[in-house]
């Protein structure tokens, strides 16, 4: 799951029961205060592979690759503000 504008002042990852979420923290002011993105992924998607965290855009855009022998893939959420 892909998330925008979540306001998280969290930048690190963390695992809530089944799932690993990567967060991208938004600004603590200005336009960025409403950006911030997290990808939420399940567990098993996840076991035995590589995962590289990939910080993209400050506040506005973060990357996520999975390597396994099964799998290879990228997933990308991004942020873009509108009127506020």
């Amino acid at each position: 799951m892909l998330i925008q504008g979540t306001r998280s002042k969290w930048s690190h990852e963390r695992t809530v029961d089944e799932f690993k979420i990567f967060y991208q923290p938004a600004a603590q002011q200005g336009a960025d205060k409403y950006a911030g993105v997290a990808i939420i992924i399940h567990m098993s998607f996840l076991q035995g592979a590589r995962i590289n965290k990939i910080p993209m855009v400050e506040y506005r855009a973060l990357g996520v690759r999975i390597k396994s022998e099964v799998v290879d893939i990228t997933l990308i959420v991004g942020y873009a503000l509108g009127d506020h």
